[in-house]
């Protein structure tokens, strides 16, 4: 919070989003059922269509043959969530 704060300090009002939404793909856009291909010990495949968010610049999305994209998950799907939380917030 301190870091934002700091632009504040001048007095001026400062703006953090975008005045009107980006009509193209941009980068941390979230996406439903994208495959995410996976392989066991056996190396047999199973593919799995997931909630994505996409990592790819927001300037290359539109350039680029090939996205990059990162499953995401409930926070409350994770062992030992709230540990690692409070964990995190003591340091």
């Amino acid at each position: 919070m301190d870091a934002i704060k700091q632009f504040n300090e001048t007095g001026r009002t400062v703006e953090y989003l975008a005045k009107t939404p980006f009509t193209n793909i941009c980068q941390g856009d979230i996406f439903d059922n994208i495959p995410f291909e996976t392989y066991n010990e056996n190396g047999v495949k199973t593919c799995a269509k997931l909630k994505a968010q996409i990592l790819t610049n927001t300037c290359d999305c539109d350039r680029d043959k090939y996205l990059t994209f990162a499953a995401v998950f409930p926070i409350a799907e994770f062992p030992q969530t709230q540990d690692a939380i409070r964990n995190l917030e003591k340091t």
